[in-house]
């Protein structure tokens, strides 16, 4: 049999216990590797509470996706940083459970799109893609169409 090398992770937080909704957490590392997890590889960051306890918690798509619209694509810039504890009841695997995402403390629910938007970054975003200059052209492309 061949045995692969585990990955010891640490202490987890325990979810509704060392923290609830609405609690902010401070990012304490840039992350980990993934690792296999209940539904798949997840990505593991360690989180301090507010009375300095300190676990691993895993972040999902949504909460990754928000952090890196809060505070960039790199994760380092995300160590010192607070996120707001949102959790809410949806159903998973058949059953109601409570899901746990963690969001730039400026998160917002927008009940038009059904989306959590941080608002002025949303709407710089918004404002960058209406007012794009189409600058990455392949300028050789177009001098060959010119007809003279």
């Amino acid at each position: 049999m061949i045995w692969e090398e585990e990955i010891s992770v640490g202490a987890f937080l325990q979810k509704g216990v060392d923290f609830k909704n609405g609690d902010t957490l401070t990012i304490a590392s840039e992350g980990q590797k993934q690792v296999e997890g209940k539904y798949g590889k997840q990505d593991l960051f360690l989180f301090r509470t507010k009375d300095g306890k300190e676990g691993n918690l895993s972040i999902n798509k949504t909460t990754k996706n928000n952090l890196i619209k809060g505070y960039g694509k790199e994760s380092l810039n995300w160590v010192g940083k607070d996120v707001k504890v949102v959790s809410m009841q949806a159903m998973k695997d058949g059953k109601v459970q409570t899901h746990y995402f963690y969001f730039h403390p400026e998160t917002v629910f927008n009940e038009v799109t059904s989306k959590y938007e941080i608002p002025e970054k949303d709407a710089f975003d918004q404002f960058e893609e209406d007012n794009k200059v189409v600058n990455d052209i392949n300028t050789d492309t177009l001098i060959d169409k010119i007809p003279f």
